[in-house]
């Protein structure tokens, strides 16, 4: 391969990428018998595609699992 098509190639998977982790969900289980909280982290992006250079601006929730309110920590 030659070295354009290698970077059409990591082009194409960093638009795919970018395209679908605009929202992602990380579920994270704790042994209830330690805490107590099971809590799920909701990550928002402010675009879909970025550009060298380019401030990524982001929310992060942390959400109590059983209730779906948001956690005081």
């Amino acid at each position: 391969m030659n070295i354009r098509n290698v970077f059409i190639l990591w082009l194409g998977l960093l638009i795919t990428q970018l395209t679908f982790g605009r929202s992602c969900r990380i579920s994270f289980s704790v042994n209830e018998d330690i805490t107590g909280v099971i809590e799920k982290v909701y990550i928002h992006f402010d675009r879909d595609i970025y550009f060298s250079g380019d401030n990524i601006w982001y929310k992060a929730y942390l959400i109590d699992a059983l209730d779906h309110t948001l956690t005081g920590h």
